[in-house]
Protein backbone atom coordinates (compact mmCIF):
# COMPACT_ATOMS: atom_id res chain seq x y z
CA UNK A 1 0.00 0.00 0.00
CA UNK A 2 2.90 2.33 0.68
CA UNK A 3 4.15 2.25 -2.93
CA UNK A 4 1.01 3.88 -4.43
CA UNK A 5 1.16 6.56 -1.74
CA UNK A 6 4.79 7.39 -2.53
CA UNK A 7 4.15 7.41 -6.27
CA UNK A 8 1.10 9.62 -5.77
CA UNK A 9 3.09 12.08 -3.63
CA UNK A 10 5.87 12.23 -6.24
CA UNK A 11 3.29 12.83 -8.96
CA UNK A 12 1.81 15.67 -6.92
CA UNK A 13 5.25 17.28 -6.56
CA UNK A 14 5.94 16.97 -10.29
CA UNK A 15 2.54 18.43 -11.22
CA UNK A 16 3.07 21.29 -8.76
CA UNK A 17 6.39 22.09 -10.43
CA UNK A 18 4.63 21.96 -13.81
CA UNK A 19 1.83 24.26 -12.61
CA UNK A 20 4.33 26.77 -11.23
CA UNK A 21 6.17 26.73 -14.55
CA UNK A 22 2.91 27.31 -16.43
CA UNK A 23 2.10 30.21 -14.14
CA UNK A 24 5.41 31.95 -14.71
CA UNK A 25 5.94 30.91 -18.35
CA UNK A 26 2.38 30.37 -19.71
CA UNK A 27 2.20 27.19 -21.80
CA UNK A 28 5.72 27.71 -23.19
CA UNK A 29 7.00 25.18 -20.65
CA UNK A 30 5.17 22.47 -22.58
CA UNK A 31 8.01 22.36 -25.09
CA UNK A 32 10.94 24.27 -23.60
CA UNK A 33 13.69 22.96 -21.33
CA UNK A 34 13.72 24.34 -17.81
CA UNK A 35 16.31 27.07 -17.38
CA UNK A 36 17.84 28.93 -14.46
CA UNK A 37 15.80 31.98 -13.49
CA UNK A 38 19.03 33.83 -12.80
CA UNK A 39 21.07 33.38 -15.99
CA UNK A 40 18.87 31.39 -18.38
CA UNK A 41 21.26 28.44 -18.50
CA UNK A 42 19.58 25.01 -19.03
CA UNK A 43 19.26 23.09 -15.78
CA UNK A 44 20.64 19.59 -15.31
CA UNK A 45 18.44 16.62 -14.51
CA UNK A 46 19.47 16.53 -10.84
CA UNK A 47 18.50 20.20 -10.57
CA UNK A 48 14.93 19.46 -11.70
CA UNK A 49 13.92 17.10 -8.88
CA UNK A 50 10.78 18.61 -7.30
CA UNK A 51 10.99 19.74 -3.66
CA UNK A 52 14.62 18.69 -3.14
CA UNK A 53 16.16 20.84 -5.86
CA UNK A 54 14.57 23.96 -4.39
CA UNK A 55 16.26 23.37 -1.04
CA UNK A 56 19.77 22.83 -2.46
CA UNK A 57 22.27 25.59 -1.82
CA UNK A 58 22.36 26.48 -5.52
CA UNK A 59 20.63 25.16 -8.61
CA UNK A 60 23.03 26.64 -11.14
CA UNK A 61 26.70 27.55 -11.50
CA UNK A 62 25.72 31.23 -11.58
CA UNK A 63 25.05 30.89 -7.82
CA UNK A 64 21.41 31.95 -8.23
CA UNK A 65 19.39 30.94 -5.18
CA UNK A 66 15.76 30.13 -5.97
CA UNK A 67 12.99 31.03 -3.58
CA UNK A 68 12.08 28.34 -1.06
CA UNK A 69 8.47 29.09 -2.02
CA UNK A 70 8.78 26.69 -4.97
CA UNK A 71 9.85 23.73 -2.86
CA UNK A 72 7.22 24.51 -0.23
CA UNK A 73 4.43 24.58 -2.81
CA UNK A 74 5.65 21.35 -4.42
CA UNK A 75 5.73 19.66 -1.02
CA UNK A 76 2.23 20.97 -0.29
CA UNK A 77 0.65 19.43 -3.38
CA UNK A 78 2.63 16.22 -2.77
CA UNK A 79 1.05 16.05 0.69
CA UNK A 80 -2.43 16.65 -0.75
CA UNK A 81 -1.97 13.84 -3.30
CA UNK A 82 -0.71 11.57 -0.50
CA UNK A 83 -3.78 12.28 1.64
CA UNK A 84 -6.17 11.85 -1.29
CA UNK A 85 -4.68 8.48 -2.24
CA UNK A 86 -4.64 7.37 1.40
CA UNK A 87 -8.37 8.09 1.74
CA UNK A 88 -9.71 7.21 -1.72
CA UNK A 89 -7.08 4.75 -2.94
CA UNK A 90 -6.37 4.05 -6.59
CA UNK A 91 -10.04 4.31 -7.53
CA UNK A 92 -11.93 6.51 -10.00
CA UNK A 93 -12.77 8.84 -7.10
CA UNK A 94 -9.11 8.93 -6.08
CA UNK A 95 -8.06 9.88 -9.60
CA UNK A 96 -10.76 12.55 -9.84
CA UNK A 97 -9.94 14.14 -6.46
CA UNK A 98 -6.25 14.30 -7.39
CA UNK A 99 -7.11 15.86 -10.74
CA UNK A 100 -9.27 18.35 -8.85
CA UNK A 101 -6.34 19.11 -6.53
CA UNK A 102 -4.02 19.80 -9.47
CA UNK A 103 -6.47 22.09 -11.28
CA UNK A 104 -7.29 23.86 -8.00
CA UNK A 105 -3.58 24.35 -7.32
CA UNK A 106 -3.10 25.89 -10.76
CA UNK A 107 -6.14 28.17 -10.37
CA UNK A 108 -4.91 29.33 -6.96
CA UNK A 109 -1.42 30.03 -8.30
CA UNK A 110 -2.72 32.10 -11.21
CA UNK A 111 -5.29 33.95 -9.11
CA UNK A 112 -2.70 34.68 -6.41
CA UNK A 113 -0.34 36.28 -8.94
CA UNK A 114 -2.79 37.93 -11.35
CA UNK A 115 -6.21 38.08 -9.62
CA UNK A 116 -7.53 36.30 -12.70
CA UNK A 117 -8.90 32.78 -13.19
CA UNK A 118 -8.40 31.19 -16.64
CA UNK A 119 -11.68 30.11 -18.22
CA UNK A 120 -10.11 26.85 -19.42
CA UNK A 121 -9.44 25.80 -15.82
CA UNK A 122 -13.07 26.46 -14.89
CA UNK A 123 -14.12 24.24 -17.80
CA UNK A 124 -11.86 21.49 -16.48
CA UNK A 125 -13.39 21.80 -13.01
CA UNK A 126 -16.86 21.54 -14.56
CA UNK A 127 -15.94 18.33 -16.38
CA UNK A 128 -14.28 16.83 -13.29
CA UNK A 129 -17.24 17.83 -11.12
CA UNK A 130 -19.69 16.23 -13.55
CA UNK A 131 -17.67 13.00 -13.52
CA UNK A 132 -17.48 13.07 -9.71
CA UNK A 133 -21.26 13.43 -9.44
CA UNK A 134 -21.76 10.61 -11.94
CA UNK A 135 -19.39 8.19 -10.18
CA UNK A 136 -20.88 8.96 -6.76
CA UNK A 137 -24.44 8.91 -8.09
CA UNK A 138 -25.18 12.38 -6.70
CA UNK A 139 -28.04 14.56 -7.85
CA UNK A 140 -27.37 18.02 -9.26
CA UNK A 141 -29.62 19.82 -6.76
CA UNK A 142 -26.61 21.16 -4.77
CA UNK A 143 -25.43 22.98 -7.91
CA UNK A 144 -28.76 24.79 -8.22
CA UNK A 145 -28.85 25.57 -4.50
CA UNK A 146 -25.30 26.95 -4.52
CA UNK A 147 -25.96 29.07 -7.61
CA UNK A 148 -29.22 30.58 -6.35
CA UNK A 149 -27.82 31.12 -2.85
CA UNK A 150 -24.60 32.79 -3.96
CA UNK A 151 -26.44 35.01 -6.47
CA UNK A 152 -28.84 36.16 -3.72
CA UNK A 153 -25.92 36.88 -1.36
CA UNK A 154 -23.99 38.71 -4.09
CA UNK A 155 -26.78 41.15 -4.96
CA UNK A 156 -27.88 41.56 -1.32
CA UNK A 157 -24.34 42.52 -0.34
CA UNK A 158 -24.02 44.83 -3.33
CA UNK A 159 -27.32 46.51 -2.47
CA UNK A 160 -26.47 47.00 1.21
CA UNK A 161 -22.74 47.71 1.02
CA UNK A 162 -22.55 49.18 -2.46
CA UNK A 163 -19.55 46.98 -3.34
CA UNK A 164 -19.04 43.57 -4.91
CA UNK A 165 -18.25 40.84 -2.32
CA UNK A 166 -16.33 38.80 -4.91
CA UNK A 167 -15.82 38.41 -8.65
CA UNK A 168 -17.77 36.56 -11.33
CA UNK A 169 -15.25 33.71 -11.41
CA UNK A 170 -15.74 33.21 -7.66
CA UNK A 171 -19.49 32.88 -8.25
CA UNK A 172 -18.74 30.14 -10.78
CA UNK A 173 -16.46 28.38 -8.30
CA UNK A 174 -19.16 28.42 -5.63
CA UNK A 175 -21.64 27.06 -8.16
CA UNK A 176 -19.29 24.30 -9.36
CA UNK A 177 -18.72 23.23 -5.76
CA UNK A 178 -22.23 21.80 -5.84
CA UNK A 179 -20.93 18.97 -8.05
CA UNK A 180 -18.62 17.79 -5.30
CA UNK A 181 -20.76 17.93 -2.16
CA UNK A 182 -24.24 16.93 -1.04
CA UNK A 183 -26.92 19.27 0.28
CA UNK A 184 -26.20 18.50 3.94
CA UNK A 185 -22.54 19.50 3.51
CA UNK A 186 -23.24 22.95 2.05
CA UNK A 187 -23.33 24.70 5.49
CA UNK A 188 -19.96 23.15 6.39
CA UNK A 189 -18.46 24.24 3.08
CA UNK A 190 -19.77 27.80 3.40
CA UNK A 191 -18.49 28.04 6.98
CA UNK A 192 -15.01 26.88 5.93
CA UNK A 193 -15.01 29.19 2.90
CA UNK A 194 -15.96 32.15 5.09
CA UNK A 195 -13.33 31.27 7.69
CA UNK A 196 -10.58 30.85 5.09
CA UNK A 197 -11.73 34.04 3.38
CA UNK A 198 -11.37 35.99 6.63
CA UNK A 199 -7.88 34.56 7.14
CA UNK A 200 -6.92 35.55 3.58
CA UNK A 201 -8.32 39.04 4.13
CA UNK A 202 -6.28 39.43 7.32
CA UNK A 203 -3.13 38.33 5.47
CA UNK A 204 -3.65 40.98 2.80
CA UNK A 205 -4.87 43.70 5.15
CA UNK A 206 -2.62 46.73 4.96
CA UNK A 207 -1.28 45.85 1.49
CA UNK A 208 -2.01 47.66 -1.76
CA UNK A 209 -3.48 44.65 -3.57
CA UNK A 210 -6.75 42.78 -3.35
CA UNK A 211 -6.72 39.27 -1.95
CA UNK A 212 -7.62 36.30 -4.20
CA UNK A 213 -10.65 34.41 -2.91
CA UNK A 214 -10.33 31.28 -5.05
CA UNK A 215 -7.67 29.58 -2.85
CA UNK A 216 -10.00 29.88 0.15
CA UNK A 217 -12.96 28.49 -1.82
CA UNK A 218 -11.04 25.55 -3.29
CA UNK A 219 -9.27 24.66 -0.05
CA UNK A 220 -12.61 24.69 1.77
CA UNK A 221 -14.18 22.49 -0.90
CA UNK A 222 -11.35 19.95 -0.65
CA UNK A 223 -11.65 19.83 3.15
CA UNK A 224 -15.44 19.41 2.88
CA UNK A 225 -14.99 16.47 0.49
CA UNK A 226 -12.62 14.84 2.96
CA UNK A 227 -15.11 15.42 5.79
CA UNK A 228 -17.81 13.73 3.70
CA UNK A 229 -15.78 10.51 3.73
CA UNK A 230 -15.96 10.20 7.53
Amino acid sequence: MIEPLIISALLGAVLASFAISLTEHPWSSLWRFSVCDGCGHPLKTKQLIPVFSSFLKTRCKCDYRPSLEYGTLEALLALVFFINTLIFGLTPLGILINAFAFVSFYISMVDWKTLHIPICSLCLLTILGGLWSYVKGQILMPVLVMFSGIIFFYFAWKLIKGTKPFGTADILLFTLSGFWISLDLIPIFLFLAGLNGIISFKLFKGTDRKFPFSPAILLSLWLTVLISMN
